[in-house]
């Protein structure tokens, strides 16, 4: 099924921009003083929230010119609070299991370890640099890694790696939000990569923001628990094998908060690897579970998949730019499937189950 979809064509470089305008505004959009209250963080949230809801505005207005420079456009918010000073001393602590913390000041990198049984670290406070989960007693058998995040911002300028990696080949990485806390990780390459799975979830709100690369990436991508997630990316919102709206756990958590991603360059949900062949086999599937909520202002395309996406929850989308809000690179298979009590909006559009 073929979309008329509004408001013509931007092309690529004028999204970057619009992208770029979103995360600054985001790193200059709160005008409250945190401390530890649940009422501070939730000015917090809702401040950010309120500066990415400008993107609607300036994406209407955007012009394919290069005249404008896009640094020009991060720097038209100097003026406004920076929410970075607000975030106190930075804490990294080995809560459960994992190992010692180590700090490289050469490359302004922490590295923490994996374990024989679950990790788990908590993180809070201003850092700017990048974090590591890596192996450094070479384990042959090992746990995935949670690291809560309790009020703490992120930042790495390093235009190759992302602000947090997790390096390793099995298991999964996880980022969970403690309740009340209002959580930035914000790279130019990326906010956070796993090289294996990657879980987001918890119940305080987290912001994902890059400057060039995508909001996250990993193997299989799942959301769990009842926080917020926000993303504003340069190319890809989520970038992976498989999407899922649960922890996968044998009795698995489910995502009931609200993913928003906006102003981003390409996908808002990319998931679309392989190239069919026995070597490389397509993946590319995308589940949203009856409680899980996404909206996305402004991007190319809504999804883009292989195999499968199938949608009992919500999905709102508006500002998309590009012809088609769902792409795939194995035409005539990817199967689309809205269950009965679901929705999927494109530019006010209810779109139907199909085959494309």
């Amino acid at each position: 099924m073929l979309l008329n979809l509004v408001e013509g064509k931007i092309m690529k470089h004028s999204s970057l921009k619009i992208t770029l305008l979103a995360a600054s505004l985001l790193l200059a959009g709160c005008n409250n003083t945190l401390s530890t209250s649940s009422n501070t963080s939730s000015a917090l949230a809702s401040s950010a929230s309120e500066s990415l809801s400008s993107m609607s505005e300036v994406s209407s207005s955007a012009s394919s010119s290069d005249e404008t420079s896009t640094s020009a456009i991060v720097s038209s918010t100097s003026s406004a609070k920076d929410v970075r000073s607000d975030y106190g001393d930075f804490s990294l602590v080995q809560t459960t299991n994992g190992t010692a913390p180590t700090y490289d000041e050469t490359s302004n990198t922490w590295t923490i370890g994996v374990s024989a049984k679950k990790a788990t670290y908590t993180v809070s406070g201003y850092f700017k640099g990048k974090i590591v989960v890596a192996n450094p007693s070479n384990l042959t058998d090992y746990k995935g890694v949670v690291i809560k995040l309790n009020q703490a911002y992120i930042e790495s300028d390093d235009d190759k790696t992302c602000a947090i990696t997790y390096s390793n080949d099995a298991k999964y990485l996880a980022l969970e939000t403690v309740s009340g806390t209002v959580n930035y990780i914000n790279g130019a390459a990326g906010a956070v990569e796993s090289s294996n799975n990657l879980r987001l979830g918890g119940a305080g709100n987290l912001y994902l923001l890059s400057a060039m690369g995508h909001g996250a990436k990993g193997d299989d991508i799942l959301l769990y628990g009842a926080g917020d997630i926000t993303i504003a990316a340069a190319a890809d919102g989520l970038h992976g094998h498989d999407f899922f709206t649960n922890d996968s756990e044998d009795t698995p958590t489910e995502f009931s908060g609200t993913l928003t991603v906006k102003g981003v360059g390409e996908q808002a949900l990319d998931f679309s690897d392989g190239s069919g062949t026995s070597d490389d086999p397509w993946t590319g599937s995308i589940m949203v579970d009856s409680e899980a909520k996404i909206v996305v202002d402004t991007a190319q395309n809504v999804a883009r998949a292989n195999l499968a996406i199938t949608v009992a929850g919500s999905i709102t989308a508006t500002n998309i730019l590009g012809d088609q809000p769902i792409i795939t690179k194995n035409s005539g298979a990817l199967v689309v499937t809205i269950l009965e009590g679901a929705s999927f909006l494109v530019n006010g559009v209810a779109l139907q189950s199909q085959t494309l």
